[in-house]
């Protein structure tokens, strides 16, 4: 009797700590901001996307599972690295959901601090090393609308500052693999009272929700899955844009491709994806 009430209390402060909810808008986060909240959001597929099929999540998914019957795991992982980074530097991101840009302006109005919080590096693109990791991160949000910067700046703590992982109001986690482990080195010494964090990958959301529960944080983890559930993808479509993109360097609209869509038939995406390739490892 005496193991299952301890049991019981156990469970009330896990739940007092830490909590999932899976939302596919991004205004049900802001509905639950405390006074006492700092918000902690994950940036692509969450704040940003590719504004095109192309480099876009779904893209990234067929890409990686296509490579993957080709060539072994370390090579597969190099040569995506290497193709999304080049497409990340040619393809500008715009906001997820439009609306995020009123709801951001008032939580400074209310003063609330808003991070990134990204499996990014700030010297690294996945695996593959890059000086510009931190300013493509920052381009991308620029290029949606969002400084993250002017949004928090004034809720920094020295010890956030000066973090390593730190910059412009992002957390770069990378090469740390889950976010719930960065959070509790992150967030050791500086402990907010509340937390909401945001993002669309499950994985995260677990080990982010165990990690807050260890450093007994009440937390909000919203599993997002707006992307998953709005954004259709066609591969030949975005064959068509890395066609125009890499031969042409020009960037169509999903409207723009479809449009050319009826001069393709009979065309295999994953064949151009192979003559990329093949470009980028004699490079």
């Amino acid at each position: 009797m005496k193991s299952y009430f301890l049991f019981l209390v156990l469970l009330g402060t896990f739940s007092l700590f830490a909590e999932i909810r899976h939302i596919t808008h991004l205004e049900e986060v802001f509905k639950t901001v405390r006074p006492d909240s700092l918000i902690l959001m994950d940036l692509d597929e969450t704040l940003i996307e590719s504004s095109i099929m192309l480099g876009g999540k779904a893209w990234r998914r067929y890409a990686i599972d296509f490579l993957k019957t080709i060539y072994p795991a370390e090579k597969t992982q190099e040569l995506y690295a290497e193709m999304t980074y080049w497409i990340a530097k040619r393809v500008p991101c715009v906001a997820v959901e439009n609306s995020i840009h009123t709801h951001l302006k008032q939580m400074k109005r209310e003063q609330i601090p808003i991070y990134g919080f990204t499996a990014r590096g700030k010297k690294h693109w996945h695996i593959f090393p890059c000086p510009d990791g931190e300013q493509l991160a920052v381009l991308h949000l620029q290029q949606a609308g969002f400084d993250l910067k002017i949004f928090s700046e004034s809720f920094f703590s020295q010890a956030f500052w000066s973090h390593p992982h730190f910059a412009r109001g992002i957390f770069f986690t990378y090469p740390i693999k889950e976010k719930g482990t960065a959070a509790l080195e992150i967030f050791a010494d500086t402990r907010p009272k509340h937390v909401l964090f945001v993002d669309d990958v499950l994985s995260n959301i677990y080990s982010m929700e165990q990690a807050f529960a260890k450093l007994g944080i009440d937390c909000i983890c919203f599993f997002y899955q707006h992307i998953d559930l709005y954004r259709s993808f066609d591969p030949l479509i975005a064959a068509i844009q890395l066609e125009k993109l890499y031969l042409q360097d020009k960037l169509l609209s999903d409207s723009e491709a479809m449009s050319l869509k009826q001069n393709y038939t009979g065309c295999d995406p994953n064949e151009f994806l192979l003559r990329f390739v093949d470009h980028l490892k004699k490079q």
